[in-house]
């Protein structure tokens, strides 16, 4: 009895130090901003810092011209902004400043004597809202474009200052998806200072129920399943058991008086992220532009960390650090791809997902794309 005693004690003893060696095993995760896929266009513009507006575009040796309005579809092209080629100027792009950050601006960029593009900022940066971001500018395979200016994706609106309310009541903005738990709205509400019409915030909570015992044994244990419970999260979790939630979004967006909209959750990367995947790929957005497009929340990283940073003090003493939770906080493209995959292998079709699963029929989703493309 002694002998099997000390086995046990032993075999427990070993099994204690083996837990114990696994937990402190450290995982080396690439940087953030090298999980960026950022999606291909023929030319983008970004604001920077200081207020210009970065424009680039493939090498060329055409004269460019570019004009610019608040309408994406009534630019007027008879007065240019600016003009560049190779020969006065950088032949990959040019930096344009003078232009207001009080308001949206959309551009018409022009390539010699060829139609021209529609181009915007995708990512808006304002004061106190993270991954604000519009959907428009994507092609779609059927040689269409998302219309710019219609569906924005966001983290919380809670701390939106005055400056970030007029700046995106300038957008027109008629809905607000708001797909944060109830819970996370009453201690976090939205900032009253977004115009709202009547009927115009609709809370569609999607909330993921995963199993936290699980979480737990991967952070403490084997931190290498994090990417497979997130994968999980998006799946089951998510599309699967709210499927009802993204179908309700979709058919919000289907109506002309709610547009422009924007869907937002907590940090604008996961259920946003979802939602926004699962449209741009209803619209018929190819896979890889959408997975680029997720990856973009990758530039707020740093804002995740600092908020997951607090939310893991009291597990610290367990030998918990903020970095082992990066699988959670980065938007991998490699997960992202993932979900698509499991989502067609499991409905066949997104579009089979959305009827069968979503309740977004056939006439909705040719409503989305009559509002949503040009």
């Amino acid at each position: 009895m002694r002998v099997l005693l000390l086995s046990a004690v032993l075999t427990a003893a070993a099994a204690l130090l083996w837990l114990l060696l696994r937990r402190r095993q450290s995982i080396v995760y690439p940087p953030p901003s090298s999980l960026i896929v950022e999606p291909e266009a023929v030319v983008t513009v970004k604001r920077q810092p200081d207020g210009t507006y970065d424009f680039r575009w493939t090498p060329t040796d055409q004269h460019v011209t570019i004009y610019v309005g608040s309408d994406p579809d009534a630019i007027d092209q008879t007065t240019p902004l600016v003009e560049t080629d190779a020969a006065t100027g950088s032949p990959d792009g040019i930096i344009v400043a003078g232009l207001p950050t009080t308001q949206r601006h959309y551009f018409a960029v022009k390539f010699g004597d060829q139609p021209a593009h529609i181009v915007a900022e995708r990512v808006i940066p304002l004061q106190g809202v993270q991954n604000f971001r519009d959907l428009g500018g994507y092609p779609t395979a059927d040689g269409r474009m998302v219309r710019w200016g219609r569906i924005y994706r966001s983290g919380a609106l809670s701390h939106m200052t005055a400056v970030d309310a007029a700046f995106v009541n300038g957008l027109g903005v008629q809905l607000v998806c708001d797909l944060r738990s109830a819970e996370e709205r009453l201690n976090d509400p939205d900032s009253d200072l977004i115009y709202r019409r009547t009927n115009g915030y609709q809370p569609i909570p999607i909330v993921s129920d995963q199993d936290a015992s699980r979480r737990a044994r991967a952070l403490l244990f084997d931190r290498s399943h994090l990417t497979t419970l997130m994968i999980e999260a998006y799946t089951d979790l998510m599309l699967y058991q709210h499927a009802d939630a993204f179908g309700r979004i979709l058919r919000h967006l289907a109506a002309p008086d709610n547009l422009p909209a924007v869907v937002h959750c907590t940090a604008g990367k996961d259920r946003a992220g979802l939602a926004s995947a699962l449209l741009l790929l209803a619209l018929g957005v190819p896979d890889d532009l959408v997975v680029a497009d997720y990856t973009l929340s990758n530039q707020f990283y740093d804002t995740f960390y600092a908020y997951a940073e607090k939310m893991i003090k009291p597990f610290t003493i367990l030998g918990v650090r903020t970095e082992d939770l990066q699988p959670l906080l980065t938007a991998d493209a490699e997960t992202m791809r993932a979900v698509i995959a499991d989502l067609r292998a499991r409905y066949g079709s997104v579009a089979a997902y959305l009827e069968t699963a979503a309740g977004v029929d056939a006439p909705t989703l040719a409503r989305l794309r009559d509002l949503l493309l040009v």
